[in-house]
């Protein structure tokens, strides 16, 4: 076997002395697998000497005045994903994600947000899709991506934006869409989009944008 990797979904209620005995002949004939998941109740690390772990429940949810929103893996997936659309927010704490460092989505569209946090994703850096759209902002922080390097998609779409930071999007190699579209830009920073290579789609339709800098697109 090349495996390294085997999940299991239906042995939730298995004992641990099951498993046990279950495992002691059976990863003998795995040698090249490394993880063992038999649910979330158990797991068989392997190495040198198997071991037999009952992992932590994970925690993902997030919890905004009091209210907890869970977060999810769609289809039993290996990505997690917090979708917290048409929940009627108008605010969220800097550390709304903190606890949850693998993210790979986060949905807050159609929400009532006037402003978010400069650190609101600090430290997801295996973020790749924010969407924001539909809400009330009318600025977003310089940092508010700040080391997302993984980020794919990034949606403002239908907000009342009527400038940009010009290093908004600094750093962001990966990324391949972008929207702005349905704001009030007047004008968008020439270097927006510098170093940008991977971008296929940019959104700034609907907008009050008269002219465009000449240099916008350079490199892309």
């Amino acid at each position: 076997m090349r495996w390294e990797r085997l999940e299991f979904g239906a042995v939730e209620q298995w004992s641990s002395g099951a498993v046990e005995q279950w495992s002691s002949g059976a990863v003998e004939q795995c040698l090249k697998i490394r993880h063992l998941l038999l649910s979330s109740a158990w797991a068989i690390f392997l190495g040198s000497t198997p071991s037999l772990v009952a992992p932590a429940q994970a925690h993902h949810s997030v919890t905004i005045d009091g209210t907890t929103y869970p977060c999810d893996r769609p289809g039993h997936g290996t990505y997690l994903r917090c979708i917290l659309k048409e929940e009627q927010l108008s605010s969220v704490p800097e550390d709304l994600f903190s606890q949850l460092p693998n993210l790979r989505v986060i949905d807050l569209s159609k929400n009532k947000l006037t402003s978010v946090p400069e650190d609101l994703f600090s430290g997801l850096t295996n973020l790749d899709r924010v969407l924001l759209n539909n809400n009330k902002l009318s600025s977003v922080p310089a940092d508010l991506f700040s080391g997302l390097t993984n980020l794919d998609d990034v949606y403002l779409n239908n907000n009342s934006l009527t400038s940009l930071p010009e290093n908004l999007l600094s750093g962001l190699t990966n990324l391949e869409n972008i929207s702005f579209g349905g704001n009030s830009l007047t004008t968008v920073p020439a270097d927006l989009f510098s170093g940008l290579t991977n971008l296929e789609e940019i959104g700034l339709q609907r907008n009050n944008l008269s002219s465009l800098p000449t240099a916008l697109f350079a490199g892309l």
